[in-house]
């Protein structure tokens, strides 16, 4: 038996998941998710990985841990959950965890799929966090991200997949300004906004001065 799921994205977050005839079934959200009109919370680590599932009277309908890359061990589970580990939607069936641009398995410590962005995010075009995943995440499947620093909300998408060039020194620089080109143009059809603030690690990401239309 065989069944469809369709998806409805808020930018580069995912919030709905529908059945094949459009009836909603959950709703997400950054800190929990509605499911047959049953909220639920989260509880996350550092990382974002959902480390529990509470209902609103606060009880703990699921637990979960992880290995360094991913592996999911099921503590308990009364209710699951759609998102594990770094926040990333788990497709059950396949033990993938499903990005915007590419899957990602934590049993082969990659993703299955090339880099978008190719080799302008290193040589390896199959890594994950740079395989320092007890310290980064890769929300969209397009590069590194500083979990503490790259969730600003800006231009959110192309600030998570390139914040990890944040911690380039100066004269990589360039990497920063080629990553956001060719994420803002290609992948959102948007100009590369001409001002940038230039953060640093002690300081905040760089933030495009433009608004969010």
């Amino acid at each position: 038996m065989t069944s469809t799921k369709q998806f409805v994205w808020c930018y580069d977050q995912m919030c709905e998941a529908r059945t094949s005839s459009g009836t909603v079934n959950a709703q997400y959200f950054p800190r929990g998710e509605t499911i047959s009109g049953t909220n639920y919370y989260y509880t996350l680590d550092h990382l974002g990985s959902v480390r529990e599932l509470t209902d609103s009277a606060g009880t703990i309908q699921a637990q979960y841990s992880f290995d360094p890359f991913g592996i999911v061990a099921k503590i308990s589970q009364a209710v699951a959950c759609d998102f594990g580990f770094a926040g990333m939607y788990l497709h059950s069936r396949s033990s993938l965890n499903s990005t915007l641009f590419r899957p990602y398995s934590p049993g082969l410590g990659r993703f299955i799929n090339r880099d978008p962005f190719e080799e302008s995010g290193g040589i390896n075009l199959f890594t994950y966090a740079v395989n320092n995943p007890a310290n980064f995440v890769d929300p969209l499947g397009l590069c590194c991200s500083c979990p503490s620093s790259g969730r600003l909300a800006a231009y959110r998408g192309c600030i998570k997949a390139c914040s990890c060039f944040t911690c380039d020194p100066p004269p990589l620089r360039r990497n920063w300004d080629r990553c956001m080109t060719k994420c803002l143009n290609n992948y959102y059809g948007l100009p590369v906004p001409p001002d940038w603030r230039n953060g640093s690690r002690e300081g905040v990401d760089p933030v495009p001065v433009v608004p969010i239309g």
